[in-house]
Formats: structure tokens, sequence, C-alpha cells
């Protein structure tokens, strides 16, 4: 299970977006940043800069578990509303069935954005909502958001898209932040009662 989860995938090319090998964690999970250096750098895109929609770097970073330190985060105008991101990992086989989606934010203080709305796309795979408030500032800040889930046993480029709605924060100056986007395999629902099932059959065997 270890070197399947360990094998990185060749690079294709999913909705114009060029994605490369990817580099798996040892527990299975897949994390994409959002700045060069951070993991998974290469299958992070957003759309161009366009006023009111400006993105720009920031030296803040998540310290979620697993994050990258020092590398630093992204972050679109205040003024802006419609800009997006996208992370398009290859995501390797997993027998478990489903793939749980998480996102973290960096600490911007009183420049962070404290009530946000984000809708979602994917490709590859479906299952996720239609939108998110995962982005909030309570819920992100320096720790993994759950976004949602999505059933998916082969190997396969799954392309997520967060496209900002809506935000509003402490001041007129509140930021919404792509930082990191992270994939962690997780038994589906019918895989836990066969396994729940199983360990009742054992049990019984014994007694």
């Amino acid at each position: 299970m270890r070197t399947v989860l360990a094998l990185a995938c060749m690079a294709v090319v999913v909705c114009g977006m060029s994605v490369q090998a990817t580099t798996i964690e040892p527990d299975g999970s897949v994390i994409v940043e959002s700045r060069s250096g951070g993991k998974n750098f290469a299958n992070y895109s957003e759309n161009e800069s366009v006023w009111p929609n400006a993105w720009s770097n920031s030296s803040a970073k998540s310290t979620a578990e697993g994050t990258t330190s020092g590398v630093g985060s992204r972050f679109n105008s205040s003024a802006g509303f419609g800009a997006w991101f996208a992370v398009a990992p290859e995501l390797p086989a997993n027998p478990l069935g489903m793939w749980e989606v998480y996102i973290t934010t960096a600490n911007m203080f009183e420049h962070q954005a404290t009530s946000t709305e984000t809708a979602i796309e994917m490709s590859g795979a479906s299952g996720l909502p239609s939108s998110t408030n995962a982005f909030d500032k309570d819920l992100s800040m320096d720790k993994w958001s759950l976004v949602g889930s999505f059933p998916m046993s082969d190997s396969g480029v799954v392309s997520v898209t967060f496209i900002e709605t809506s935000h509003s924060g402490e001041t007129s100056s509140s930021r919404w932040i792509a930082d990191g986007v992270k994939f962690v395999p997780v038994p589906e629902p019918a895989t836990l009662a066969f396994l729940a099932l199983g360990g009742l059959f054992m049990v019984r065997r014994r007694s």
C-alpha cells in the first residue's frame, strides 16, 4: 500500500492546466500550496489579476499540520469579488473509496475575512458541495477546515476550483486567502459498515 501511495504520476493537462507529478504525504494525503516552494505548487493556478481582482503575495503562512513554513500565501484584493484559484493534483488509488477535502488560511489578523462564501467547481470526480464557508477566519485560520468529500477509488487527476463569491470582515480591507488545500483518503460509509460487520463477526466467533 505504501509503495502505491508513494508513486508519483506523469504530467497531464486538465482544463488547460498543466498537472505535474504529485508528491504524496506518508499518510496518503495530498497537500497543494499556493506559493513557490510549497508542496505541489505546480498543481496550483489562479485567474489573471485584473482590477478589482488583484492577487498579491503575503508573507503570512498557515501553521496547520503539514504546511510548509516560510513560503507565504496569496490573497485577493479587498475590492475584488469573483477571483478564483484551482488545484489539480493526481490522486493515488484509494481502496477506501472516499476523499475528504480541507483548506487552510494564514493569519492576516484584522485583514482576514471573517465571513465568506465560496463557490466550488470540480472535474475528474464529483460530490463536493456547490459552495462553502470553509474560508471563514474562525474555521480555517492556522487549521484545516473541512470543505466536503467525494467518492473515488481509482487513481486520477481531480481539479477543484474555488471561486470567491462574497466576503466581509472586521475592516473594509478584508481579504480572501489562498493558502493550502489538502485531500485526505477516508473509508466510504459502505466500507465502514463492512468493517464493522467483519469485526462483529470475529467477536462472535471468538465468544
